[in-house]
């Protein structure tokens, strides 16, 4: 089973792209400099897991910069 769940991120994101793309920004700061992490105990063992995580424990925020005029 997957932590966190896909379902439940979803609901903190809205949708799947939304949800790899913020996660994707997210693993690539890890990945570049990995001093930022901010959670202490991580299930994850690469960055896209960490990056997740910190998204379901709302330890990182983002804005949703979506015009649709």
């Amino acid at each position: 089973m997957l932590y966190p769940s896909i379902d439940v991120l979803l609901d903190e994101v809205g949708s799947k792209f939304e949800l790899c793309v913020v996660g994707a920004a997210r693993a690539r700061q890890l990945q570049e400099r990995p001093e930022r992490f901010t959670l202490y105990k991580s299930k994850a063992p690469n960055q896209i897991g960490k990056a997740l995580e910190e998204l379901y424990e709302e330890t990182i925020e983002y804005t949703n910069n979506n015009n649709n005029a």
